[in-house]
């Protein structure tokens, strides 16, 4: 990956906005190493909330010791700091350390803002055509308004990419990219990472490109339940029942929103894709991809790579979309369809696809549509 180019596009009205960036560090695609490096991350944020609960209990506290105050203040601090050391052990480290960076600007006709720092804390532009460039170890908040913006972050942990309503351009590579949002707008979004998950094209017809490791979903159960390598290995490099109860979920990792959209996803492991509604064009390919559809989803062409394990989830979505009541199954040579009454799904690539699965509604087992059980390539 290191020495590698990074971008995305977006074309509208004949206008071109481009974000590209050089990567000048490899990321690990080791998976424990990645989710050893997401429970550091984890545990990193748990002691930050705690840190900022602790200093608003101080305020609304005024007669508490202050040093004992400070005590404590000063023990959060130093766990903060060993779990970032941590981190950055593990990710090969800063040359820079302790830089913080905070960043605005605006203009009426966009500007132009290049950002580099070990911490990113925030950076953000108003209204116009903006071309924001950003990398640093961690990146915590990047926000642009409204227009037709080109971003590009590269960063060990990207926490936040936001960029508001026009046809933008967001190229992000990190090992670790929890949120991409882009408002409504024909917007390009390409993403490089280990673990990836968060990323929204919201409302108009996107083109989504996401090469990730393992979805974020899945990565937070796993450090949450605390499990064992043993326990992960055997979750995620099982036998395709274990991958599909890992990679349940009523969140997806990658979601297109309303409108036609174009998402192609890779993931080594494990990874959620959602079209929402609309008649999405979808490519998937790795170990084992969930993909949700519910009511009002549209009509949906998938198209799956060799060996991949799909299930299909209906309904599982945390915006209220319901699954449908019923469908039924075509298959006629490389394709199979399922008809919904008022939308469907077909998929491409059956002759080379691994499992395919339904699970109706919720948690539970899947109905098998067309492969073995003990299919585990």
């Amino acid at each position: 990956m290191s020495l590698s180019l990074l971008t995305a596009q977006v074309s509208t009205g004949g206008m071109i906005s481009q974000a590209g960036i050089a990567h000048t560090r490899s990321r690990p695609t080791d998976t424990e190493a990645l989710l050893t490096l997401y429970d550091a991350k984890v545990s990193r944020e748990h002691v930050e909330h705690e840190d900022r609960m602790s200093k608003i209990q101080e305020m609304q506290r005024p007669r508490r010791s202050s040093e004992a105050s400070a005590r404590r203040v000063e023990r959060l601090q130093e766990k903060t700091a060993a779990y970032q050391a941590a981190l950055n052990k593990l990710t090969g480290g800063s040359k820079n350390e302790g830089r913080v960076l905070f960043a605005a600007a605006s203009g009426p006709d966009g500007v132009a803002v290049s950002a580099r720092a070990d911490w990113v804390k925030a950076v953000q532009t108003g209204d116009g055509n903006d071309a924001v460039t950003v990398t640093g170890v961690r990146v915590q908040s990047v926000y642009t308004g409204a227009g037709m913006d080109a971003v590009a972050v590269n960063g060990q942990e990207v926490q936040s990419v936001y960029s508001g309503a026009g046809a933008d351009a967001v190229a992000v590579s990190g090992t670790v990219v929890s949120s991409i949002y882009t408002e409504g707008g024909n917007d390009a979004i390409s993403v490089q990472a280990g673990i990836a998950g968060g990323i929204y094209g919201g409302d108009g017809s996107d083109a989504i490109t996401v090469d990730a490791t393992l979805g974020g979903g899945v990565a937070r159960r796993l450090s949450l339940n605390e499990t064992t390598a043993a326990e992960r290995t055997a979750l995620l490099s099982g036998d395709v029942a274990a991958r599909y109860r890992a990679v349940q979920s009523n969140i997806a990792d990658v979601n297109g929103g309303a409108g036609n959209d174009a998402i192609n996803v890779s993931g080594a492991e494990a990874i959620h894709v959602a079209g929402e509604a609309g008649d999405d064009l979808i490519s998937i390919s790795g170990r084992t991809v969930g993909l949700h559809y519910g009511v009002g989803d549209g009509h949906d062409v998938v198209k799956i790579g060799a060996g991949t394990d799909v299930l299909l989830q209906l309904g599982a979505r945390p915006d209220g979309s319901s699954a449908p009541e019923a469908y039924s199954v075509t298959r006629e040579g490389d394709m199979m369809r399922l008809d919904f009454g008022n939308g469907s799904i077909t998929f491409r690539g059956m002759m080379q696809a691994g499992t395919v699965a339904v699970l109706p509604t919720g948690w539970g087992e899947p109905t098998y549509l067309n492969a073995a059980l003990d299919r585990t390539a």
